[in-house]
């Protein structure tokens, strides 16, 4: 009987193994706004909890997701980690989504399977530095710039600028945006004119106007959350940063993404 017992709990192992190599979960990195430290984190099975169970959030500082998930086992008497090892990854990035993390924004993934019209800008002047990182902290810097300068020679499309929500409470809008027209987001109606009621959000989160002839965005980030671009690189608060069409931001830790069009 005990040999049976044994058997039944090695070919159940063994499936367990077979599913998380068969299904592979998607892997990405989150951000915290208020440290740039970097996570790499994965959805679905995790092998790492399957053979170390509640250490592995205790491990990670998840300390409430060793206390429930220790308990959980020692109720079941060992039985729960089938379940939770499928559980645990979704649990720790919601973790890390109320501490301020965000899932980091590229370009890939920020526009996939979109394809916009060609379209001629200035050229692009950058003066990034690369990400520093000092004890596993990745130091944010500021977005790229584009050149401000006209070129004389070139006719210029007198065409308004674009703010494309792509995810958020507005997901599916385009606000036109004209030269002198200034798109205020943040949470205070009366202040802003694009509302929107989330914590993460300043009352007064950023501001956003367009230059037809230049063909360019003029962003400046007045929050305490900040604003991020497609990279994951945080702009700098209070000054006005130049960014070209094509770009996407996503406002602090929520997941309100909004793509630049000329």
């Amino acid at each position: 009987m005990t040999l049976g017992i044994l058997l039944l709990l090695l070919v159940l192992f063994l499936l367990l193994l077979l599913t998380g190599i068969l299904i592979k979960g998607e892997r990405f990195y989150m951000i915290q706004n208020a440290t740039g430290r970097r996570i790499s984190v994965k959805r679905g099975f995790s092998f790492t909890y399957l053979f170390f169970g509640p250490f592995v959030p205790l491990f990670r500082g998840h300390i409430g997701g060793f206390f429930l998930t220790f308990f959980v086992e020692l109720f079941s008497l060992g039985i729960a980690r089938l379940i939770l090892l499928f559980c645990y990854n979704g649990m720790y990035i919601n973790w890390l989504a109320a501490n301020g993390y965000y899932r980091e924004v590229t370009q890939s993934n920020a526009v996939k399977d979109q394809v916009l019209p060609d379209r001629k800008t200035d050229p692009v002047v950058s003066n990034q530095n690369e990400y520093r990182k000092i004890d596993g902290i990745l130091e944010p810097v500021a977005g790229e710039l584009i050149s401000p300068e006209a070129d004389d020679d070139v006719t210029v499309d007198l065409t308004s600028g674009k703010i494309e929500v792509l995810s958020g409470v507005y997901k599916g809008a385009v606000i036109e945006v004209q030269t002198g027209d200034k798109i205020t987001v943040g949470r205070d109606e009366s202040l802003c004119s694009l509302v929107i009621s989330e914590k993460a959000i300043s009352r007064k989160h950023c501001e956003i106007t367009y230059d037809t002839f230049k063909r360019c965005f003029y962003i400046t980030d007045y929050s305490k959350n900040g604003v991020y671009l497609d990279n994951g690189q945080k702009i700098q608060t209070e000054i006005s940063v130049i960014l070209k069409p094509g770009t996407t931001i996503q406002l602090g830790s929520t997941n309100n993404i909004f793509l630049l069009r000329a």
